[in-house]
């Protein structure tokens, strides 16, 4: 064989390879096209078959699994009916479009067009099909609602029950049975939670966020042991500032004055009583410490109104000035106009 036999029988196996080759993705392709193709050729359900699709279900669950099985089921059905209604309603108007170029019906005793009135017959018909179809599915819409609102008091019921469902007592067998069956996936829980556990603590120790963590560690001890006196300081400082306002305006506020005071302790009570207990008043706090026999945070509410009365104090000498005489008097609880003016 000469090498020019050799060399176009070498070319003919490569071109036949290739074909080959080229065509196996091909068939696959056309393959999966062709499937998409069905699914999407499949006719949707009609009314009639969500209606006994939605027949065939039951009414009830003994477990909870079961009934969110249901739901998911009715759920699915009330979806395709809505998508029912959706769709026709198109065809719908389409159809009342073309009846309504053909135009009403001819009087008793006129003639017309054959062709028009079997096309209006038609269109009638099919008009008054698809309408009965969309109420039918849009009734399916209202009962798949229905029992869906059921099936949730069910769910709901069945969870009280089980709140509810007096345990076995640790005296009897059934009681040790039980913990002893459930041992198993107990200790899988405590596992995985030992897991999150030793993966959250490595990755807290890395350094990148090591300086963090090591910072949120810190500020919450802090807010955990100087939080109470923090507050108290701030709360004391705006209390004593809104009565030496007060007091220095005697004058333009007048009797009202008590007004601003009172409402900045009820404000100032129902925004920190959970925090600290909105003391502001070393005295209140210490006559029931002493009583009761607990002076381990006493210190913060001695320590915090005090600081917080001298702090609200500058804050108002800064604002205002030294105090005057009239001012003085004022805070006495007498104000006259010979002292006003001074």
């Amino acid at each position: 064989m000469s090498w020019t036999l050799r060399f176009a029988s070498f070319c003919l196996a490569a071109l036949f390879m290739c074909g080959g080759a080229q065509a196996q993705p091909d068939l696959g392709a056309g393959g999966n096209s062709n499937s998409a193709a069905a699914a999407a050729a499949a006719p949707a359900p009609s009314v009639a078959e969500l209606r006994a699709q939605f027949t065939k279900l039951s009414t009830a669950a003994e477990t909870d699994e079961d009934a969110r099985k249901l739901l998911s089921q009715i759920n699915d059905i009330g979806v395709q009916a809505d998508k029912f209604v959706t769709a026709r309603t198109g065809e719908l108007a389409d159809l009342n479009a073309k009846l309504g170029e053909l135009g009403n019906p001819p009087a008793a005793g006129a003639t017309e067009d054959p062709d028009i009135t079997r096309q209006r017959a038609r269109l009638t018909k099919d008009r008054n099909a698809l309408d009965a179809d969309i109420r039918l599915a849009r009734l399916l819409s209202v009962d798949v609602r229905q029992r869906g609102t059921e099936l949730v008091t069910q769910r709901r019921a069945l969870f009280e029950a089980q709140l509810t469902e007096r345990a076995a007592s640790p005296l009897t067998a059934e009681f040790w049975s039980d913990l002893r069956e459930a041992w198993p996936d107990d200790l899988a829980r405590l596992k995985a939670m030992a897991s999150s556990v030793n993966d959250g603590l490595v990755a807290a120790t890395q350094p990148e966020t090591r300086l963090p963590v090591i910072a949120a560690l810190v500020g919450a001890l802090l807010l955990a042991v100087f939080g109470n006196w923090g507050a108290e300081v701030l709360l004391t400082a705006g209390l004593v500032n809104t009565i030496l306002g007060t007091a220095t305006g005697a004058r333009n506020i007048g009797t009202n004055g008590a007004i601003a005071v009172g409402g900045y302790i009820a404000l100032a009570g129902l925004w920190a009583a959970p925090v600290s207990g909105a003391s502001m008043n070393p005295v209140r706090s210490l006559a029931p410490d002493l009583v009761r026999g607990h002076l381990g945070t006493t210190w913060v509410y001695i320590a915090g109104p005090l600081l917080g009365a001298l702090l609200g104090a500058l804050l108002e000498m800064l604002l205002v000035g030294k105090p005057t005489r009239a001012g003085t008097i004022a805070a006495q609880g007498e104000l006259g106009a010979d002292d006003a003016a001074r």
